[in-house]
């Protein structure tokens, strides 16, 4: 299953979000983990979440999160190394910008769940070289805009980051 912050709507242009309804996870969460375990027989189920590392702790530990195994974050970009064990799942996290990529093991035997592991991995480009064909393929795509993509528009006396939780100076810029 997959939600999003139920406040879109509120914090984004409406034309970003028209047509779509919004809910919190909470509201409807239970009803579908049932459909899912219940009727679909389920042995595992995940939530992908974009509602924030503090959203998804709270929502891990709430009776409706009863019957999810894990929830897949995204939205604040955090690196969770070991899963988070709240009351109902265990909330993890990857970081951002393909920087690390999260890896869930699940060991299954006679058509039951027996364990699980996640695994954080960094992405490095030390390790994992770029592709020759897909290099040659954006530089492709490039050419016609080199000129405005690699333009010096400013400097900035401040790192502008964009890995923090509240407010990111990249994003202040922008």
């Amino acid at each position: 299953m997959g939600y999003t912050d139920h406040l879109v709507p509120i914090r984004q242009s409406p034309s970003y979000s028209k047509g779509i309804i919004y809910t919190k996870p909470e509201e409807n969460l239970a009803h579908y983990v049932a459909v899912l375990r219940q009727q679909e027989q389920c042995a595992y189920v995940l939530v992908v979440a974009h509602l924030g590392l503090s959203q998804q702790i709270n929502l891990a530990n709430l009776p409706e999160c009863e019957g999810v195994d894990y929830i897949l974050g995204g939205d604040t970009h955090e690196r969770v190394r070991e899963p988070i064990i709240c009351k109902y799942a265990k909330v993890v996290e990857p970081g951002a910008f393909g920087s690390f990529v999260g890896r869930l093991d699940i060991t299954v035997q006679q058509g039951k769940v027996v364990a699980d592991k996640y695994e954080l991995i960094e992405i490095s480009p030390s390790t994992y070289k770029a592709d020759k064909k897909i290099t040659a393929l954006i530089e492709a795509q490039e050419q016609p805009f080199k000129e405005d993509i690699y333009k010096v528009v400013g400097y900035s006396t401040i790192p502008l980051y964009r890995y923090f939780v509240i407010e990111n100076p990249i994003d202040t810029l922008i």
